[in-house]
């Protein structure tokens, strides 16, 4: 059985508070990066700095083609979580693409081809790797717009904004594409969506 998806209400909401298991407390600031451009409608999710990578693809259930409001979750701690990490700390607790301006009826676990959810042991889920901390949303057609942006000195600026914002809205040289690239709050690994 999947890992279950947890009420995202209170994670888009300012002000919102958590207690975590070290004892340090957060708080929640919502954050837009912009609008994302999905033209064909089959939405990519993974870490920039992979490219063109074989193994990523678009997700099985397409969503109408359009512009989507992209927003950050972002914790706020005055005492850092973690001892090596310098107080006070910000990390994005996560990003979410506003489909519909209604709340969810349900939540299902994004699946790209081949991923079967009945196979998973429970607590387990479906993702994107991430190593280079960030992750980004984009439309399939939009991948190869991924490569001009590795250019050291460009990439080099792009984590840097990143960086003091949280995520960043990309354009690319096609007017009808862009890229949304936000930090993964805790680094590299692997993040349902």
């Amino acid at each position: 059985m999947a890992a279950m998806a947890p009420d995202f209400g209170p994670m888009f909401r300012a002000g919102t508070r958590y207690s975590w298991p070290n004892g340090t407390n957060s708080v929640i600031d919502v954050r837009i990066v912009g609008e994302l451009k999905l033209p064909t409608g089959r939405l990519v999710a993974q870490d920039p700095g992979w490219g063109l990578h074989p193994k990523v693809l678009p997700f099985t259930v397409p969503i109408p083609c359009g512009r989507y409001l992209v927003t950050l979750s972002i914790s706020h701690w005055d005492q850092s979580p973690t001892p090596r990490i310098a107080s006070p700390l910000r990390l994005v607790h996560a990003a979410r693409l506003v489909v519909a301006d209604r709340p969810a009826a349900s939540w299902e676990l994004a699946l790209q081809p081949g991923q079967d959810p009945a196979v998973l042991v429970e607590g387990r889920f479906f993702g994107f790797g991430v190593d280079s901390g960030t992750g980004c949303f984009m439309d399939a057609s939009a991948r190869e717009h991924l490569h001009p942006l590795q250019r050291r000195d460009l990439w080099a600026e792009v984590t840097s904004a990143i960086g003091e914002q949280g995520g960043i809205d990309i354009s690319t040289s096609d007017p009808d594409l862009n890229i949304v690239m936000f930090k993964c709050g805790m680094g590299d690994g692997t993040y349902p969506v």
